[in-house]
């Protein structure tokens, strides 16, 4: 049996101004904007090589959309869940609400300060994001720089306990 109360979230899959450049965008649009529009300028602001299509980026949009729904910035109609659904979506309409056009024009206005604001909106809406930091900013990360096995050495006994990791 589900448990109807258990958290439905993940760390964000976006960057912070993916999200607040697609914002930008759908607070320009009158009166809205659409899936498409966004897949699009998401791409173009991308560094990616892929060529132009009309399912490029389309995960990057949906991600950037579901994000800025959750958080109360805009009111997104139903987005593609996968490959298939992306044309029949492309149609899909953006509008900005008055909390996501107040964080547009502060964008514009404060890069550094919107980036702050979608940041502590991530930790009141994220539980994963804010579990996640917390745990970051609690006790230090050992980060292994080895790119293969061998790099341990042969004598190694598995499992690996952290101690073991961190002295190599």
């Amino acid at each position: 049996m589900m448990d109807n109360d258990a958290i439905k979230d993940s760390i964000p899959r976006i960057r912070i101004d993916q999200l607040l450049d697609s914002l930008h965008l759908i607070a320009l649009s009158k009166p809205t904007s659409t899936f498409n529009e966004v897949r699009r300028s998401l791409y173009r602001s991308s560094k990616r090589q892929a060529p132009p299509s009309r399912e490029v980026m389309w995960t990057v949009a949906r991600d950037v959309l579901i994000d800025l729904n959750k958080l109360g910035l805009v009111e997104v109609g139903p987005l593609p869940r996968k490959r298939s659904e992306v044309e029949r979506a492309q149609e899909t309409p953006c509008k900005v609400t008055e909390k996501g056009a107040e964080l547009a024009r502060l964008y514009k206005e404060s890069p550094g300060k919107a980036f702050d604001a979608v940041l502590l909106a991530w930790m009141d809406n994220h539980p994963y994001f804010r579990a996640f930091t917390i745990r970051l900013l609690s006790s230090p990360m050992h980060i292994p720089d080895d790119t293969s096995i061998k790099q341990l050495g042969q004598n190694l006994k598995f499992p690996l306990g952290p101690a073991i990791l961190a002295e190599r």
